[in-house]
């Protein structure tokens, strides 16, 4: 308790902290078109129900059931500035099979190369709240490439540090291509490649698509993303015997909030 305690005061120091300024740079309606943070003075609130669930196991002594693990998910970003952003992940709450508070993230984004193609400095904490979680610090470098005006791609290489009884340190680099149709309604597919303890032969390789919605709070400003997605977290097992593994599934749908 007196960890969510401490979470939940650094959340409202931070939403005190963040001054609701304007920003020469636009952050646009369109997805396709928007940078890789938040301007300077913009807060971002993102909500999410997510449902994980693994198929049902028919084995020759009966069939292993599986209860599925909902999740809700709240964060809040800041920009700070144009070029710089703070993220909190405040509320990864389990709701179900049992109700748990999971482990909270801090994280920061610096975007140090503005251009066609954007990149930027990421470090991320994962404080350890629940029994038997480490803590895991994570640098990496997000990568944002504006293909086209109605496309986009994001990518990164990331560097997930566990520190538990011995340190452990993986590779993951996401994938995620998105398309507007128009300057609201978007499509997005997302994919990458994930090396536990830089175990090559354990490789995996997640697939999901998605829809979003931008509402807009005026004609080149967003008001909220709403999203919706389904994927196969581990859709390509490198360390299982059937390589394409589509047993594990997810769902998520949410929203995200803008405040300027």
């Amino acid at each position: 308790m007196r960890r969510t305690s401490l979470v939940a005061a650094l959340v409202g120091v931070f939403m005190l902290a963040a001054p609701l300024t304007a920003s020469a740079e636009s952050y646009t309606l369109q997805y396709s078109e928007r940078p890789l943070t938040l301007n300077e003075g913009m807060i971002g609130v993102r909500a999410a129900i997510d449902y994980l669930k693994i198929a049902d196991q028919d084995t020759g002594f009966g069939t292993l059931e599986f209860d599925p693990i909902i999740s809700l998910i709240a964060d809040v970003s800041y920009g700070i500035t144009d070029d710089l952003e703070a993220n909190v992940v405040a509320v990864p709450l389990v709701l179900s099979p049992d109700t748990e508070y999971g482990n909270p993230r801090l994280s920061v984004m610096y975007r140090f190369v503005r251009s066609v193609v954007e990149v930027g400095a990421y470090v991320g904490v994962t404080i350890p709240v629940q029994d038997g979680s480490d803590l895991v610090l994570t640098p990496g470098l997000p990568v944002l490439l504006g293909l086209t005006t109605t496309t986009r791609a994001t990518t990164g290489i990331y560097l997930p540090m566990t520190f538990g009884d011995e340190t452990i340190v993986s590779l993951s680099i996401p994938f995620e291509f998105a398309v507007n149709f128009n300057p609201q309604f978007f499509l997005f597919a997302s994919t990458g490649i994930g090396v536990p303890d830089m175990d090559f032969d354990a490789f995996n390789m997640p697939l999901g698509v998605g829809v979003g919605y931008s509402l807009a709070a005026a004609a080149d400003r967003p008001l909220a993303d709403i999203f919706a997605g389904f994927s196969f977290p581990m859709f390509i097992n490198g360390a299982a015997d059937d390589t394409i593994f589509t047993d594990l599934y997810e769902f998520q749908i949410g929203g995200r909030f803008y405040l300027n």
